[in-house]
């Protein structure tokens, strides 16, 4: 990912790393289900009620995309931004960050596979990476930058 994770206050005012996680309790990184379809849905709960924000803004043909708040799973705080995609010479050249993220060229919503990067620490980790193991996904109506 192109972003960095931060130590703004998390879901409920608190500053990152005092959080035990969403729902108070403690997560080890996610091995088992990173990709259950349930933190998408929490994920939409959370942009409808604010704990989450995602833009998707177009400026000339660069899309980009950022996310940022709490994590559906551990609730610590993170921040991303990342290209999805961007036009060059006739050809698209595209960013491969991990995860993938698209344009939708034609639609007025961006997609996003996004993966937990906060910088918390949770048991079982790899080492050089972020976050808590889960991956989930959102949209953004484009904005023009």
């Amino acid at each position: 990912m192109n972003g960095d994770s931060e130590t703004p206050p998390a879901a409920g005012g608190q500053p990152a790393g005092e959080s035990t996680g969403h729902g108070g309790e403690e997560h080890a990184y996610e091995t088992e289900r990173p990709f259950d379809y349930r933190w998408t849905q929490e994920a939409y709960s959370m942009l409808l009620s604010g704990e989450l924000q995602a833009k998707a803004i177009r400026k000339g043909s660069v899309g980009i995309f950022h996310i940022s708040g709490a994590c559906p799973r551990c609730g610590h705080y993170f921040e991303q931004s990342d290209v999805l995609e961007a036009v060059t010479t006739g050809e698209r050249a595209r960013e491969t960050p991990e995860p993938e993220r698209r344009q939708n060229e034609g639609s007025e919503y961006a997609e996003a596979d996004v993966a937990c990067a906060c910088s918390e620490p949770h048991t079982g980790r790899p080492a050089n990476d972020k976050g808590c193991g889960i991956k989930f996904r959102v949209d953004a109506a484009w904005e023009q930058g």
